[in-house]
């Protein structure tokens, strides 16, 4: 399955760019959120998403920063530039 996961950091920030960056990968369910990525614990989204990616998935994301969580999930990984 295709899946995206956007986030930024602040409130002022908005997800409609990074959304856009991945109308275009045909992902099929798309996790979003407004967290700091400080705290991975303050981050439900991420949590839900994470519980949700399986063997095989593909995730999109559009910040290399993001991939690091994705280590023991054996998920392919599209950073969107």
């Amino acid at each position: 399955m295709n899946v995206g996961y956007t986030r930024v950091s602040i409130s002022s920030q908005n997800l409609e760019n990074q959304i856009n960056q991945l109308k275009n990968s045909g992902y099929e369910k798309i996790f979003s959120e407004k967290r700091s990525g400080k705290n991975e614990e303050n981050r439900e989204q991420f949590k839900i998403m994470m519980g949700f990616v399986r063997e095989g998935d593909v995730l999109y994301i559009t910040k290399l920063d993001r991939s690091n969580f994705l280590q023991n999930k054996d998920v392919n990984l599209k950073v969107l530039h």
